[in-house]
């Protein structure tokens, strides 16, 4: 798309801009902002009135002559003459005395929420709280619409638009068909003022010449189709004869085919009302036997308003109990499959049931002729959770929870549960009294190891159930980072030592100021949800870092420094995080040693 500036007439400067809002709906009001531009401050003097013309479907539905104030602000009912978008076009003519006028215009597109330009719903005639009915069991359905209206009815089982919704007919998609057939050529405006009438779908001829060019076959300019687009569809269509596609598959399924997928198939003209415009249509059906939802869909049509398609009315049909078999799409000889039964029970009460696998000669399962085999019901899994304070510091203890009954949950099983925990006491040790962390006493504390206490001591924080570890320690801890160890650009500072290399993070060697600012943003990020009303200037410290961050990122060279700064930067949300490590990927191999 390329876009040039408005050409006034004759270079007099004289422009008219609208503002305004570009999506709206049926019964509402456009509230419109008109905005005059001038070179000559005389020439504002010249504009006394605006003319408004609203355009839709290749008609001027709308006309308004309005006088000129300060700030013209004016209004427009929006009515369903407008359905489906609208183009508001104004203009006036400015002109000095024994001049000619000059033609100043701008105009703008108006989408309106797609709806039908009448009246059309399917319910119940009963309504009840919740839309459920038996199998084979009779409702009385609904129809109101515009009086005289002819109306189809039709019920479609959802289960047909899980696989594939692509030919369901909506309002949305009329209207678009509409939409391709509209004479304007452009969302709005033009590059001067014949243009903008020219390019909404107008003729213009002035008594003063000027005049827009003739339109013969009222068809819009097109661009050249894109040779690159032409062949991603080529390779499209080879994939999918190649069976490598997946939308094939999903529409060659057998869909239930012995249930009907469709029915209800009625056509009938709705009564002349007594009362007003709408009127009503209610008819007595029979759902049928499949466990689904319907979907009921309506479709009117009537001079002047055209064609008209109703919200889905949506009728569940299901059984208060029933058994459902989870079977394996297909076995091969010798394979040992295994066949759940799955009982659904809807009722208010609870049901005894004996659920017997038959014995089947072709099959070898635990049944006999004499005796089928017979299987309760599995139950529910328990779950203990335990906290446990260990001493000596550092060490691993073992408590067995008390030896649960797992008779009834896996048949012929019996399984006792172990938790294995290692304590923080031992980490207690290293920290100090303002909330760091540090290798031994007396060195200062480490930023790095502070940092990565942090968001492990946040994560357990929600479970912990003792008190030695209490939300004003923790997130001291992450206020010591902040206030201490954070430069003013932004990126943190290691001031201890960190003594064991496999304490270091990967950020030494790698660009050490950038990498460990990422691992402390990180840190700050996955502990930020307990702290944040702790330390009101949590948010602006990360922000600060991720600045930083972004303003390095085209800078840095080494892979594993790129990699953590992205990653942090994802992390809050940066439009940056994908910047530089796209161009760290290997694109040609694949796989590792």
């Amino acid at each position: 798309m390329t876009a040039w500036p408005y050409s006034t007439q004759g270079g007099s400067g004289n422009v008219l801009h609208i503002e305004v809002k570009t999506v709206t709906k049926v019964g509402s009001s456009i509230y419109l902002n008109l905005v005059t531009g001038h070179q000559n401050s005389e020439a504002e003097k010249w504009i006394t009135h605006f003319t408004i013309l609203v355009l839709s479907k290749g008609r001027i539905v709308h006309a308004k002559h309005q006088s000129k104030s300060d700030h013209t602000i004016t209004t427009i009912d929006v009515t369903s003459e407008m359905l489906p978008s609208c183009i508001l076009a104004f203009y006036l003519l400015p002109g000095g005395t024994g001049q000619d006028p000059e033609l100043v215009a701008d105009s703008v597109w108006v989408g309106v929420n797609d709806k039908c330009m009448g009246t059309l719903k399917v319910g119940l005639k009963k309504e009840r709280p919740f839309q459920t009915l038996r199998l084979n069991s009779q409702v009385e359905v609904k129809v109101t619409g515009d009086e005289e209206a002819t109306v189809g009815l039709v019920a479609v089982d959802k289960a047909v638009y899980v696989l594939n919704s692509k030919h369901k007919l909506t309002q949305k998609k009329v209207w678009d068909v509409v939409e391709e057939d509209d004479i304007g050529c452009t969302a709005g405006s033009g590059k001067d003022g014949l243009a903008v009438f020219k390019d909404a779908g107008l003729d213009l001829k002035m008594s003063t010449g000027m005049h827009t060019p003739a339109s013969s076959d009222w068809q819009c300019p097109q661009s050249p189709p894109a040779s690159r687009h032409r062949r991603s569809l080529k390779w499209l269509e080879t994939k999918r004869n190649a069976g490598l596609g997946i939308d094939i598959f999903l529409e060659d399924q057998p869909i239930r085919t012995l249930f009907p997928e469709s029915w209800l198939w009625m056509k009938f003209k709705l009564p002349k009302s007594t009362s007003g415009d709408i009127s009503h249509y209610s008819t007595l059906v029979n759902v049928p036997d499949s466990i689904t939802t319907w979907q009921l869909v309506a479709v009117s049509l009537k001079p002047g308003q055209g064609l008209c398609i109703s919200d889905p009315f949506e009728l569940t049909v299901k059984k208060s109990f029933f058994v459902d078999l989870k079977l394996p799409s297909s076995v091969v000889r010798n394979e040992q499959v295994q066949i759940q039964a799955v009982l659904y029970n809807f009722r208010m009460e609870q049901v005894k049931v004996r659920v017997e696998f038959p014995h089947k000669e072709a099959l070898c399962s635990a049944s006999k002729p004499e005796a089928p085999s017979r299987r309760g019901a599995g139950g529910q899994i328990q779950q203990i959770s335990h906290s446990i304070l260990l001493n000596p510091q550092g060490q691993t203890q073992m408590e067995v929870v008390p030896k649960q009954n797992f008779l009834n949950m896996v048949p012929n099983t019996e399984a006792e549960v172990f938790v294995s925990v290692q304590g923080y006491t031992h980490m207690l040790t290293h920290r100090s009294a303002h909330g760091t962390y540090h290798i031994s006493n007396g060195h200062p504390g480490s930023t790095w190891l502070t940092s990565y206490v942090f968001p492990v001591f946040a994560l357990a924080y929600s479970i912990m159930t003792t008190s030695t570890f209490d939300l004003h320690s923790l997130c001291a801890t992450a206020n010591w980072i902040i206030t201490k160890r954070q430069a003013e650009d932004g990126h943190f500072l290691e001031n201890g030592p960190v003594i064991m290399a496999s304490m270091r993070g990967g950020y030494r060697g790698s660009e050490a100021d950038i990498s460990l600012t990422a691992l402390v943003l990180i840190a700050l990020d996955e502990g930020r949800y307990v702290c944040s009303q702790e330390i009101p200037n949590l948010p602006a410290s990360m922000e600060q870092a991720r600045s930083f961050l972004e303003e390095r990122l085209p800078k840095i060279n080494t892979t594993f420094a790129i990699a953590i700064v992205s990653y942090a930067l994802a992390l809050t949300n940066s439009p940056r995080a994908h910047d530089r490590l796209d161009g760290f990927a290997s694109h040609d191999y694949c796989g590792g040693p």
